[in-house]
């Protein structure tokens, strides 16, 4: 087993796309995988990682705790910005197209084309801000 990068040419090269796809449509009651939120939602970037990781659960897990270590803030804050642009997917892959975005200054949504499935995935982000008195 390779040592994990948080590097976005190494998690695209080792991406296993099939098992992402199945993992982002999956609906929650079908599912009993960490990330298997209702309608394919939660961070979907935590569903790339885990389909470009080849390790048990455990590992899993601290491997996410390291992606929210400070030495990958710079790494974070760029797929976060993919996340919120709805341009993830397509850096990806070729299989995804970005259709529509629409960006509501906290919130955004977008539409995707999977090339591969034949369909459009809606997905939306809501950014949430924290101030501390």
């Amino acid at each position: 087993m390779n040592k994990f990068k948080f590097d976005f040419n190494y998690i695209k090269k080792n991406l296993n796309q099939k098992n992402f796809l199945k993992d982002i449509y999956v609906l929650e009651k079908d599912s009993n995988k960490v990330s298997g939120d209702k309608y394919g939602g939660g961070d979907m970037f935590f569903k790339v990682i885990r389909n470009s990781f080849d390790g048990d659960d455990d590992a899993y897990g601290m491997l996410l705790n390291d992606y929210d270590d400070k030495k990958n803030k710079e790494f974070k804050l760029k797929i976060n910005k993919y996340q919120f642009d709805g341009t993830l997917l397509p850096k990806l892959s070729d299989n995804f197209k970005l259709e529509q975005h629409f960006d509501f200054y906290l919130q955004s949504h977008y539409l995707i084309y999977s090339k591969s499935k034949k369909i459009i995935f809606i997905y939306g982000i809501i950014v949430i801000l924290v101030t501390i008195m």
